[in-house]
């Protein structure tokens, strides 16, 4: 019976690695990805007193919200805006 016994345990434990390993290698892989995801910066023109970080949302993209900060960053010529581009991701239901 203790032979039995141990024998689950070492299953439980080898099911646990193996889940543990394959959930270490999917945020590897994503990671590696999607480290060439480009950040838009729009530098002030006068001396920086603020910075905007600006998010766009489910099927934009960060060249479609320059197209929104850059006027913005003529009116405010002291504010510095970032805009990140956010991996793309498949959608199930939208």
């Amino acid at each position: 019976m203790v032979k039995s016994f141990s024998k689950k345990y070492l299953f439980v434990i080898f099911a646990a690695l193996l889940i543990l390993f394959l959930v270490v290698a999917i945020v590897l892989f994503s990671q590696s990805t999607s480290k060439n995801l480009e950040t838009i910066t729009i530098e002030p023109t006068e001396k920086h007193s603020a910075s905007v970080i600006f998010l766009h949302g489910l099927g934009n993209n960060a060249q479609n919200q320059q197209n929104i900060c850059q006027p913005l960053a003529t009116k405010f010529p002291h504010v510095k805006f970032i805009i990140p581009q956010a991996p793309t991701i498949s959608v199930s239901m939208n």
